[in-house]
C-alpha cells in the first residue's frame, strides 16, 4: 500500500487545525488505529486513517467524500478482487482511464468528481461500453 505524506496542516472544509488522534473518538470503540482529524470534530466532521507510523491514507474528506470514495470502491475494486487481473494492473488501467499518473491513482486521494468518474467509468465497463 502506497502511504502518502501530507503538509497540510489545515482542514480544507473550515480552516481549523487537523491532530492525529486515537480512532476511538471517531468510531466509539478501540481497534481502529489512529486518525487525522479536523481538531472541530464533530462539528466538522473531516478525518482519515493514518498508517501505523502517522502518515495520512488519503486526504481528509468530510461525510460526503467518504460516502462517494466507498462507492468508487465499491464499483472499481471488484475488478482485482476477481482474481482475472491483478490489483496493480487495474490501477494502471484506471490511471489510464482517467488520464492522470498512477502514483495518483488511489481512491482515498481523490475528490467527488473523480470518485463519480470512477462510478460512471466501471458503469461502462460493465455494460462492455469499453
Amino acid at each position: 500500500m502506497k502511504q502518502f505524506y501530507s503538509s497540510t496542516t489545515c482542514c480544507p472544509y473550515c480552516g481549523s487545525p487537523i491532530t492525529l488522534a486515537n480512532a476511538e473518538k471517531i468510531y466509539g470503540r478501540k481497534g481502529f488505529g489512529r486518525v487525522w482529524m479536523c481538531t472541530r470534530y464533530p462539528d466538522c466532521d473531516a478525518y482519515v486513517g493514518a498508517h501505523q507510523n502517522g502518515s495520512p491514507k488519503g486526504s481528509l474528506a468530510n461525510r460526503q467524500l467518504r460516502e462517494w470514495r466507498q462507492a468508487a470502491h465499491a464499483a472499481f475494486d471488484p475488478l482485482w478482487q476477481s482474481g482475472k487481473i491483478t490489483r496493480n494492473a487495474a490501477y494502471k488501467w484506471l490511471s489510464q482511464q482517467l488520464a492522470i499518473p498512477k502514483s495518483q491513482t488511489h481512491i482515498a486521494m481523490f475528490d467527488i468528481d473523480r470518485c463519480q468518474a470512477v462510478v460512471k467509468l466501471m458503469q461502462r465497463y460493465e455494460k462492455n461500453e469499453l
